[in-house]
């Protein structure tokens, strides 16, 4: 059974109008690091969040940055959340049940980027070493 497109999704909707994958022109959030693409929205240009299943548009186009360089397959965030979920399992593993309890959703936006760019508080041990193996497999960069 093939995918429904948005085309067929929403026949009607200004989401039947925007890009298909190969021909979309990606932004970076300046704050987030969450990737979005340009589309159309009440007839004015707006960035749609590339997550799947995302309908989230904003008009705030001063908050995001055109990338220029070759589109990373995965987005800051959505290798953060992988290595999130990562962690957690080897917090159970390590016998660390609270921290392995924990919810994605449940991080403040601070939290949250503080995340995306340091990992888990942990700075030796396995919780750190899955960190950067993640960061290194999905294309992330490791700070200083």
């Amino acid at each position: 059974m093939k995918t429904p497109t948005a085309l067929n999704r929403y026949p009607n909707s200004e989401e039947a109008n925007d890009p298909p994958p190969g021909k979309r022109e990606y932004y970076l959030h300046l704050e987030t690091g969450d990737r979005g693409y340009l589309v159309q929205r009440d007839g004015k240009p707006a960035i749609k969040w590339d997550r799947a299943m995302a309908k989230d548009t904003t008009h705030e186009l001063h908050k995001w940055k055109k990338m220029v360089d070759e589109v990373p397959l995965f987005s800051l965030h959505q290798i953060a959340m992988v290595a999130f979920v990562a962690d957690k399992e080897v917090c159970r593993a390590l016998g660390q049940v609270d921290i392995a309890q924990r919810l994605w959703v449940d991080l403040s936006e601070k939290q949250r980027r503080d995340w995306m760019t340091d990992g888990p508080k942990a700075k030796t041990g396995p919780r750190r070493q899955v960190y950067k193996a993640i960061l290194l497999a999905m294309g992330g960069k490791l700070g200083p």
